[in-house]
């Protein structure tokens, strides 16, 4: 459980949301073939569920997802979830970011579902790289995402990665559309094992 109160403000870092209280909690079950390509594989249930204090504890967000994970024997790992999303808006807001868009109507819910896939290859490799994607709901309307990264081991110096993604929101007039780029660029430099 966390709670956050209004008044919060951080002297160090940076804190996304204040007055709220976020509750959450899930189960896993774990299976352990003894041949085969998984190595571990899976299911997990989880809820997390907010609420906002200075409304009287209304209920704000909510997020249960049902997914199956997998290790394989090669040490990438691979998972699929299903999430139901709730989000209350209490103002009105354009998740597009648009400038001049007609945001979508505070003071009300929103659900929507969406279906997720993620990859990852082995982190100890040299050469490293994994993907994202999803679709599905997004408020009113609908949205598709994918991302990917590349990452580059130079042992026992430096590790260099490079990642792209992409979201296309489509929201039903007369809210705003959006296609939403974002790329990133990681570097770590070790001098020694007590300085990186």
């Amino acid at each position: 459980m966390v709670y956050i109160d209004q008044d919060f403000r951080a002297d160090l870092g940076f804190v996304p949301r204040r007055d709220i209280l976020k509750w959450g909690n899930g189960i896993q079950y774990i299976a352990y073939p003894q041949g085969g390509i998984f190595n571990t594989h899976g299911f997990r249930a989880l809820s997390v569920m907010f609420w906002r204090p200075s409304l009287d504890y209304k209920k704000t967000d909510h997020r249960y997802s049902l997914s199956w994970e997998t290790d394989f024997r090669n040490q990438a790992s691979a998972e699929v979830s299903f999430t139901n999303n709730f989000i209350f808006l209490t103002q009105d807001f354009d998740p597009t970011g648009t400038p001049g868009a007609i945001p979508l109507p505070g003071n009300q819910g929103y659900h929507f579902n969406q279906v997720s896939f993620e990859y990852q290859s082995n982190n100890s490799n040299i050469l490293t790289y994994g993907g994202t994607a999803t679709i599905g709901r997004f408020f009113n309307g609908e949205i598709s995402s994918v991302g990917g990264q590349v990452g580059l081991r130079i042992q026992p110096k430096a590790q260099i990665s490079v990642g792209l993604d992409y979201n296309g929101i489509r929201l039903p007039d007369p809210y705003a559309d959006a296609d939403i780029f974002f790329a990133t660029l990681r570097s770590e430099i070790t001098f020694s094992k007590s300085v990186f």
